[in-house]
């Protein structure tokens, strides 16, 4: 039929590096269509040009180019991140990798290359010979990247204050105010007030929003600076998120930094932790009786007699 456009409007290259993504991963295309839009929330911000979602007909195209007249950026990346999300381990947590996006951004690059597509590549806003620019990707890594090219390329107020709220916090205050007068002239003209107090409440806040969305770590990096500033109830709040992913020495610190500055929680949660961390011990140090010579004392009533001597013993010592 006419109307029907076949694999030659996309490079074959191009379709049999998306098919051997597909195969190679094992994911069927109905998962990785009704995964995508969750995957695409998840990753907005550090990807703010992802689609909203792959519905089933754009996955099949761009294995086939059928339809299709050419592959797009955001479309290879958003399948990439997808798949990398399927196949991550259930008990692992599903926090946003900065490494997937490296990967995704890796994969498209390569598909368009494949196709001759260099061209469409967009350029980066990011400058490494401009020192503020390698203050920001050094201390934050790609999300410090993907902030700046969201701030810079779309003018955008928010990223440019956020970018101004970390620098403040990390102790650049240049950098802080420089990045604060840009997002002034964003809005009013006149930038927003900034100092310690106000900049830990902003990372405060926007390290809770990005916990309740799930992008744990973004939300770490806004969290862990609010609470190093003395905001008690980022500390506690960091503190619980990471004792929920049983990374319980950071929480233990955080609870104690939220205790310090007067959350009147955060010594129940401590002393919770404590208590879990002791009876492990002493779970740990009953199990390691030598099974050999118990096995030589025929008497029940003598092992228990020597199990809790052990243990009464271990609770002294931590006392």
């Amino acid at each position: 039929m006419e109307h029907q456009q076949h694999a030659e409007w996309i490079p074959r290259e191009q379709t049999r590096l998306v098919g051997a993504l597909l195969e190679e991963s094992g994911v069927a295309q109905k998962v990785i269509s009704g995964r995508s839009r969750e995957v695409a929330v998840a990753y907005r911000l550090l990807c703010p040009d992802l689609p909203g979602g792959l519905d089933p007909s754009t996955v099949s195209r761009m294995k086939t180019g059928s339809d299709l007249r050419k592959l797009k950026r955001c479309n290879l990346r958003l399948l990439h991140l997808t798949i990398a999300y399927v196949k991550s381990p259930r008990g692992e947590e599903r926090a946003v990798s900065v490494g997937a996006v490296e990967e995704a951004n890796d994969f498209a690059d390569a598909v368009l290359r494949a196709g001759g597509a260099v061209e469409e590549l967009k350029p980066s806003c990011f400058n490494p010979n401009d020192p503020r620019h390698d203050r920001a990707a050094g201390l934050f890594g790609e999300y410090g990247i993907s902030l700046l090219e969201r701030a810079i390329a779309q003018d955008d107020e928010r990223s440019l204050r956020k970018i101004a709220v970390l620098q403040w916090l990390s102790g650049n205050i240049d950098d802080a105010r420089y990045w604060n007068g840009r997002a002034g002239k964003m809005a009013s003209g006149t930038p927003e007030a900034l100092d310690a107090e106000v900049a830990a409440y902003e990372a405060y806040s926007s390290g809770r929003s990005y916990l309740y969305k799930g992008q744990r770590g973004i939300a770490e990096i806004y969290l862990a600076l609010a609470a190093d500033a003395g905001h008690r109830d980022a500390a506690f709040l960091l503190g619980d998120a990471l004792e929920e992913l049983q990374r319980n020495e950071e929480a233990r610190r955080w609870f104690s930094t939220a205790q310090s500055n007067g959350h009147g929680e955060a010594g129940k949660r401590l002393s919770a932790l404590e208590e879990g961390s002791l009876e492990g011990d002493l779970l740990d140090l009953c199990g390691d009786i030598d099974e050999g010579v118990l096995a030589e004392v025929d008497d029940t009533d003598s092992v228990s007699v020597i199990g809790a001597d052990a243990a009464a013993s271990y609770r002294r010592q931590m006392l």
